[in-house]
């Protein structure tokens, strides 16, 4: 006679297991992504563009880098860096002609360092030209990058 054994066949039940675990892997993955690049939004207007660095649509993020360069040429026009603390901003502007250099946390009054131009109170920004916005997260080890080019056509309502 053949002798049964009184074990279960475990098989399903390992690979609902390895699915359940590589699931958690992909969703771990997908959630760090999204907590560590800094998320934002370039809206143009026709002559300037609004650089909304929001979470959630209200809340500041902290951003430890800024730069903006050609996307063509690869050449850096302007470039802020955080000091000791990493100021938290909702938005920025950046406009067809010359835009300040500076930019101020309002909220916490944090600045951030002039890293190019350097010596120069201003940059220039050109209709027609692709521009690329990078920006790191709080801690400096992540970029997120978009680009925009402006015209002097007033959008259309």
């Amino acid at each position: 006679m053949w002798r049964i054994s009184k074990t279960r066949y475990k098989g399903p039940r390992v690979v609902l297991l390895l699915f359940l675990a590589l699931l958690l892997l992909i969703v771990l993955g997908l959630s760090s992504v999204a907590y560590f690049a800094t998320p934002f939004a370039i809206d143009v207007e026709g002559v300037q563009a609004k650089i909304d660095v929001s979470t959630l649509g209200e809340y500041p993020t902290s951003v430890s880098r800024i730069r903006l360069s050609e996307r063509d040429s690869g050449k850096v026009l302007w470039e802020l860096a955080s000091g000791q603390r990493v100021p938290q901003i909702w938005d920025f502007t950046l406009r067809m002609g010359l835009n300040p250099v500076e930019l101020v946390d309002a909220a916490q009054n944090h600045m951030y360092q002039v890293v190019r131009p350097k010596g120069a109170s201003s940059f220039e920004l050109r209709k027609h030209v692709a521009y690329r916005v990078e920006l790191w997260n709080q801690g400096g080890w992540w970029r997120t990058s978009k680009t925009f080019s402006l015209s002097d056509v007033p959008p259309s309502r």
